[in-house]
């Protein structure tokens, strides 16, 4: 189970179902976003109540990639 501070816990299959449920092409490119917001100096600890730290971004990202279905 993963489980962020402050949060409740959320199981494996349920948080790849979530992602799941969008497109991979169209999901990529608003995580490359975020991410890419990071490098013209904010940080992750001052994005919305810390929701898009840099892990999170990538693990969704691997996540669409590899068990993403673009035809859902």
């Amino acid at each position: 189970m993963t489980r962020a501070p402050g949060s409740r816990a959320v199981r494996d299959r349920d948080y790849v179902a979530r992602v799941r449920r969008h497109r991979t092409s169209a999901l990529l490119p608003l995580i490359a976003g975020a991410s890419a917001a990071y490098s013209l100096g904010s940080s992750w600890l001052e994005s919305s109540y810390r929701k898009y730290t840099p892990w999170a971004l990538a693990d969704a990202a691997r996540v669409s990639l590899a068990c993403g279905n673009e035809y859902r």
